[in-house]
């Protein structure tokens, strides 16, 4: 659910930005509400199902101190530097429209908390070692063949035939999202969200954009996004879902299963798509239109 709820935080969300740029005032009329109502709808489904008896929450707030390393120190400077750097790169992100004459893509306000972490020596070479690369070239790779798709035709040939068939069947807006989101929760259930979003997002925007009397591709490619970060039904749907199943207790034992994701977040992958396309439907079109506007 973490995952819809900024334009940076999932790969789909980055992707979906980049076919039909939103404004992060309008992903966020979205998405707060949305992750808001998806969290307690998900909570209260895990309470029931486990049945989990009463705790004492002082006595959860000291084992989380202590599983964190946690301490009651004061900040220091290179803390209060980190924290300002990071809410002034966020607020120019939320910015970027109207300072992309000056500053360019986001891209290159990305590099502001690289050069000045590094330069100032709040992170090191053995972090840069450390970065997950091999994500930052899956996203390159991704966005490389969606152009392929496009430029090669074959994208224009899959979105004409699926906007014939909702041309020839009247379908509505709300009909052709819930065909396009329920195709993704599918297939990111089984493939990563990343690899989901690669293959059907550049299929939603070329419908949205044949659709009549108006283009609704930010709206098909903003349900879309969203729809990956629902699908978490197994242990291969994201990598949250990956490092849960590999956490194990003092004996070996896995503490969480598939036939656990099977059983649990299954239905918490059908709840979320549910909402999306009902509750989130019109927080979308009301965030689309005063991302129109603005």
């Amino acid at each position: 659910v973490g995952g819809m709820a900024s334009p940076i935080s999932s790969p789909q969300n980055l992707f979906a930005i980049e076919y039909t740029p939103i404004r992060w005032v309008a992903w966020f009329i979205v998405s707060i509400p949305l992750c808001l109502a998806l969290d307690a709808i998900i909570w209260v489904w895990l309470i029931r199902c486990f049945k989990l008896p009463s705790t004492n929450s002082s006595a959860v707030a000291s084992a989380l101190q202590r599983e964190s390393g946690a301490s009651k120190e004061p900040f220091e400077a290179v803390q209060y530097f980190v924290m300002i750097v990071s809410v002034g790169v966020v607020l120019l992100w939320c910015a970027s429209f109207k300072l992309e004459t000056y500053t360019g893509s986001m891209g290159v306000l990305g590099f502001v908390p690289f050069i000045l972490f590094f330069g100032m020596g709040v992170l090191s070479k053995e972090d840069l070692n450390n970065f997950l690369w091999s994500v930052v070239i899956l996203a390159m790779g991704g966005l490389a063949l969606g152009e392929a798709i496009e430029k090669s035709g074959l994208l224009d040939v899959i979105a004409s035939s699926i906007a014939t068939f909702i041309e020839d069947h009247s379908l509505t807006l709300w009909t052709t999202m819930c065909i396009f989101t329920s195709l993704i929760l599918f297939c990111t259930t089984f493939v990563s969200h990343t690899v989901g979003a690669i293959v059907v997002l550049p299929i939603a925007k070329a419908v949205g954009d044949q659709m009549v009397p108006t283009s609704r591709a930010k709206e098909l490619v903003f349900a879309g996004a969203l729809a990956c970060s629902a699908a978490m039904g197994l242990p291969v749907s994201g990598f949250p879902n990956m490092t849960a199943v590999s956490i194990e207790d003092n004996l070996g034992n896995r503490l969480v299963t598939t036939v656990d994701f099977l059983r649990y977040a299954v239905p918490a992958s059908v709840f979320s798509l549910i909402v999306i396309v009902t509750f989130a439907y019109g927080l979308i079109l009301l965030a689309v239109r005063i991302d129109q506007v603005a």
